[in-house]
């Protein structure tokens, strides 16, 4: 009901003058959760609109001291009570500019900010952001991943992300449970990662 109140599309409209490109911006605007749009129509007298909700992936703090989850795509989902930070991962060295729900952030350190979206979009579909508790940017070069109690994961700078990433997919099988300490993956030393166990 809210996404068929907040397309404005009302029964009884002609289906071929209706804007579908206005009725997805409308959508997108009134529904922070809603991260993609398709609307279609279905001949002789239906429309059909499909949406894919946005999952939280971090929350952050503004430069007002407010605190805020942000979607996978850079978009701002909504305020929370600061309290409640630690149920989401967080994102230790950014600050952002003052958002407004269901708009792109910005923050006062852009770049900072661009290094941990380009690295959730890598870590998408790889089961490893469950277990992230939080990334720390405060040098962009140097990005450290807490993955649960366990691990802490060295990534250095944002090149060769990718590779990174699949490095650590399979470092991870092949640790045990119960083994716990750091992975490095700057590959500073001939291309190689490094685990050294927690003392």
């Amino acid at each position: 009901d809210q996404i068929i109140e907040a397309s404005q599309i009302q029964q009884g409209d002609n289906l071929l003058t209706v804007n579908k490109a206005l009725a997805v911006g409308n959508i997108k605007a009134a529904l922070p959760y809603v991260e993609d749009v398709s609307i279609a129509r279905s001949l002789p007298d239906g429309i059909i609109i499909q949406v894919r909700e946005s999952v939280v992936s971090f929350a952050v703090m503004t430069d007002t001291n407010a605190c805020w989850l942000v979607g996978p795509s850079g978009k701002a989902l909504e305020r929370i009570d600061a309290s409640l930070q630690e149920q989401y991962p967080q994102i230790i060295g950014v600050t952002l500019n003052n958002p407004t729900a269901g708009q792109t952030v910005t923050a006062v350190n852009q770049s900072a900010l661009d290094a941990v979206l380009s690295l959730f979009s890598e870590l998408d579909g790889t089961g490893i952001l469950e277990h992230t508790a939080s990334v720390n940017v405060e040098k962009e070069y140097d990005m450290v991943l807490q993955y649960d109690d366990r691990y802490e994961i060295d990534l250095g700078s944002t090149d060769r992300l990718d590779y990174k990433v699949q490095y650590l997919q399979a470092i991870l099988k092949e640790l045990s449970d119960f083994q716990a300490g750091t992975i490095d993956l700057t590959l500073s030393e001939a291309n190689r990662a490094k685990f050294h166990p927690k003392a």
